[in-house]
């Protein structure tokens, strides 16, 4: 049986530093709330469904306050300050707060995000599946499996958009291609700063279940 792995590997700044110095990879820059500027790598582009593989530096990340606005870096941000506690692992129907799913990034957590506005069944089934379907991290304690969380995401900056995003790190597309995403999970799974699998204490479903009950 395959197995997710549990620790980052050695070298990803390091590798980030090379590809700047030999020119390896096309920069990109956008505009963000935060720093004023989004620098982005490009690792792989002309992927299938328009998909692109890039990659940035994390710089600061601080905990705030959920009633603070949240100032984060690119879009889907890669890293960034974040709330205190995390994301529940797994799917959550509604959409879960940037400011959570980030924090579970920095734990070595890949999201698998998507933005549809007007229906992808069948791209939310594919996405399911691989998260489903993921190999186990034996750093888990039952029930916990995996740290692998799908949520839907307003903000991305184009619909329909699927995304994957790890710590520094970030994939987008138009459409699904399993393969990719795949791919994707198994190369940075494991790369937050603070490695390490358990279940987080927020759920966007239960907090939505909870704001519907207040307003009957």
């Amino acid at each position: 049986m395959k197995h997710l792995k549990q620790s980052m590997p050695l070298g990803l700044m390091f590798s980030m530093l090379a590809c700047g110095l030999m020119a390896c990879g096309e920069e990109e820059t956008l505009a963000d709330s935060d720093t004023g500027i989004c620098e982005l790598v490009t690792m792989e582009e002309g992927l299938a469904c328009n998909g692109q593989l890039r990659e940035t530096t994390p710089g600061k990340a601080l905990h705030v306050s959920p009633d603070e606005e949240l100032l984060t870096v690119c879009n889907p941000p890669a890293y960034g300050n974040h709330f205190p506690v995390w994301s529940v692992w797994g799917e959550s129907i509604s959409p879960i707060d940037r400011g959570y799913w980030i924090h579970n990034l920095e734990h070595g957590g890949i999201g698998l995000l998507y933005r549809c506005d007007e229906g992808c069944d069948e791209t939310i089934d594919g996405l399911r599946a691989i998260m489903e379907d993921a190999p186990l991290d034996l750093s888990c304690k039952a029930p916990t499996t995996h740290r692998l969380f799908l949520t839907s995401d307003p903000l991305l900056p184009r619909t329909p958009m699927i995304a994957a995003v790890a710590w520094g790190v970030q994939y987008t597309a138009d459409c699904l291609d399993v393969e990719t995403v795949e791919r994707f999970i198994e190369t940075h799974y494991g790369n937050g700063p603070e490695s390490l699998c358990a279940q987080g204490s927020y759920s966007s479903d239960m907090a939505a279940a909870e704001q519907s009950a207040s307003e009957l």
